[in-house]
């Protein structure tokens, strides 16, 4: 009995340092991950779209990763608005192929940073991490590489140096995605990587193109979704509601081989694709007012939030035992309160991406 019960003992003991050695090895890990690195949520790495309406009419794909499936193009611009059924939309069959797509569009992605005044062009290592990231998130969300380079081009011209834009959410990063994570020049691939996990499969604050297409069905409707939050009650995808009114038609003529062709958006006939010397001026003009437009709404952000916490120290000091409900913060009141206007008192939330602003300098 002697023998046996020193046996279980010595297991016991092997056991616990074991598990203290396991305890040891995650709290290191979890330690020494950089802070810049860390997910925004575990889910955001898996998600995949569902729908399968997404995979018949395009957006999503079986075999998202492949480069020479498709047609070779045309750089021409055709408008398209209205519903998706009745709107004459281009069907994935006519979607040029992803190789010929980023053939036609890396000289503008060389050159897009210094053009719209976002600092130093892209180097030819970080030309690579985008078209890395872009196939590593397609083959893990199924959404097709073309979508993903699509909304890449429509939203930063591939500049990983983009400025992030604040109207009510910050949307940083080449996908100006909904508050996720912007460029690391120290982590250049993991950084990249993560732009477009953001932008794809969405962040804890909100939706990227999986949710979109998983909720519409369809690339061009999903692309409406992105840049507004939104689909309008009767279904015309050129309703901006208040965004980029031609986003979902630029979307549509980049998947079809749109590079430099003059645009045909009503009210945008004289404007391109291209980077000349006038669309620069007016890229560095609406730069300066973007930015000062977002420092005047974070200073009234900053002096309603003073404001707010002086009234309940106020109010607190007036009524000791009077609790708070749920904590508010500045874009919904009261429990539960968030960014989408979850919870008491929130208010409805729209995003506004960069192509609002910047859409036609592209």
């Amino acid at each position: 009995m002697a023998v046996g019960r020193g046996t279980i003992i010595k297991k016991s003991l092997a056991l616990c340092l074991f598990a203290g050695i396991v305890a040891m090895t995650v709290a290191l890990c979890i330690t020494f991950v950089p802070k810049a690195m860390k997910m925004h949520c575990n889910e955001c790495t898996t998600a995949k779209v569902l729908n399968k309406d997404a995979y018949k009419h395009g957006g999503a794909s079986n075999h998202p990763t492949k480069m020479n499936k498709g047609s070779e193009g045309k750089d021409e611009y055709n408008y398209y608005s209205g519903t998706y059924e009745d709107g004459g939309w281009p069907k994935k069959q006519d979607w040029i192929s992803f190789e010929n797509m980023w053939n036609n569009n890396i000289d503008k992605m060389k050159s897009s940073c210094g053009a719209h005044h976002f600092g130093d062009n892209l180097s030819d290592v970080e030309i690579e991490h985008i078209q890395t990231a872009i196939q590593r998130v397609a083959k893990t969300s199924k959404v097709d590489n073309r979508f993903i380079f699509a909304l890449i081009m429509q939203e930063s011209k591939g500049c990983v140096r983009v400025h992030n834009t604040n109207n009510g959410v910050r949307n940083p990063g080449i996908m100006q995605s909904h508050n996720g994570h912007e460029y690391d020049p120290e982590h250049s691939e993991k950084s990249i990587e993560q732009m477009v996990v953001d932008g794809t499969q969405g962040t804890s604050s909100g939706e990227g193109l999986v949710q979109g297409l998983d909720k519409t069905g369809n690339a061009y409707a999903a692309a409406r979704f992105y840049n507004s939050g939104q689909i309008a009650k009767d279904g015309d995808l050129s309703d901006g509601a208040g965004a980029t009114a031609c986003y979902a038609s630029d979307v549509a003529n980049r998947l079809t081989g749109w590079v430099d062709a003059k645009s045909k958006c009503p009210g945008e006939e004289d404007t391109g694709g291209g980077s000349g010397e006038d669309e620069q001026s007016g890229d560095q003009q609406d730069g300066q007012q973007d930015e000062q437009q977002n420092d005047e709404q974070d200073g009234q952000q900053n002096d309603q939030l003073d404001g707010q916490q002086q009234d309940q120290k106020g109010e607190q000091n007036h009524n000791p035992q009077s609790g708070t409900s749920g904590g508010g913060n500045q874009y919904g009141g009261g429990s539960g309160g968030s960014s989408n206007g979850g919870g008491g008192g929130g208010q409805k939330f729209r995003r506004r991406r960069r192509g609002d602003h910047f859409h036609r300098h592209f």
